[in-house]
């Protein structure tokens, strides 16, 4: 029986947070280069992984066990170079500041030759999930979103 390799991201690096995936024939257009919402789709499966990955909780889980929502309330793109089907990308996220209830996180995709292809930019706010008001960042998601700011930082420095 012929096994297809499953088509998942896989988390490469934990320390700047970067996810590979390969693109899928069905994320191009016509001109068999990748949808440009597509993209956009790309930034934010890796913000909601790193956002797990770093608070310890799912976006749905938060909604779910703290009824806080976390609503996309910014998003940009910025392309560089092409991409096409059966490309390797890496997705980088860096966490770009906070506030009292949002945090941007900025998200690169290189290809295998470390090329960048694009960046993306988006602002998530914490929200009260019932009356869709701003709350401040809990105390222990951002404790851990600033230790991650800083263990990139450190890494920065190193060279």
């Amino acid at each position: 029986m012929l096994e297809l390799p499953l088509n998942e991201p896989v988390v490469v690096s934990h320390v700047p947070y970067v996810i590979r995936r390969t693109v899928k024939w069905g994320e191009c257009d016509p001109a068999g280069i990748v949808y440009t919402p597509r993209f956009l789709d790309f930034v934010v499966e890796t913000a909601e992984a790193w956002f797990k990955e770093v608070t310890g909780l799912h976006w749905n889980a938060t909604r779910r066990e703290l009824g806080i929502g976390s609503p996309i309330v910014h998003a940009s793109l910025d392309f560089h170079h092409a991409v096409w089907p059966e490309d390797s990308l890496d997705l980088t996220v860096e966490l770009g500041g906070l506030t009292r209830a949002t945090y941007t996180l900025n998200v690169a995709g290189h290809n295998a030759d470390g090329t960048l292809c694009f960046r993306g930019k988006l602002v998530g706010a914490l929200t009260d999930y019932e009356k869709m008001t701003s709350v401040c960042i809990p105390q222990d998601f951002r404790s851990r979103m600033e230790a991650y700011g800083e263990a990139c930082a450190k890494l920065d420095n190193r060279d």
